[in-house]
């Protein structure tokens, strides 16, 4: 994990390989790459192009009423 701006929740954040992410809150990495294509989470590159998820934006759905 690493720590970024992300600039779409104007926050400073921990980023999360997709691996990461889906074990993060117990789901599978096809479930991720689902929510990347339909632009639910907040995505960046690292230098070597690899994918990192914004772990605000991961987890924003389960914070409000759960």
């Amino acid at each position: 994990m690493c720590s970024h701006f992300c600039e779409a929740c104007n926050q400073q954040t921990e980023l999360l390989t997709i691996k990461e992410a889906a074990y993060a809150i117990g789901i599978c990495r096809r479930t991720v790459h689902n929510w990347i294509k339909v632009g639910r989470l907040h995505l960046m590159e690292d230098a070597g192009g690899h994918t990192l998820i914004c772990k605000r934006s991961l987890i924003r759905p389960y914070s409000k009423g759960r």
